[in-house]
C-alpha cells in the first residue's frame, strides 16, 4: 500500500511535526551537510517529494 495524503488540517500538522522529529533524529546523529530530504523521508510517511509540500525551501524545514 502506497503513502495516504494528508487532507485536514490537523493531518497536515501532524506530518509537519513527524518530519521535524525525523529532522531532529538525523541532526542528533549527522552534520547538518550530510542530511538529506531522502533520508528524513525514510523516517517518515511522506515521500521526499511531497516534503516540499509541507516546506518550500530546506531552510524552513531545519
Amino acid at each position: 500500500m502506497g503513502k495516504i495524503r494528508a487532507r485536514t488540517d490537523e493531518e497536515l500538522a501532524a506530518r509537519k511535526q513527524e518530519i521535524l522529529a525525523a529532522a531532529k533524529e538525523q541532526f542528533i546523529t549527522m552534520s547538518y551537510e550530510s542530511i538529506a530530504l531522502a533520508t528524513i523521508a525514510e523516517k517518515t510517511s511522506i515521500s521526499r517529494p511531497s516534503m516540499y509540500h509541507y516546506y518550500d525551501k530546506r531552510e524552513l524545514c531545519f
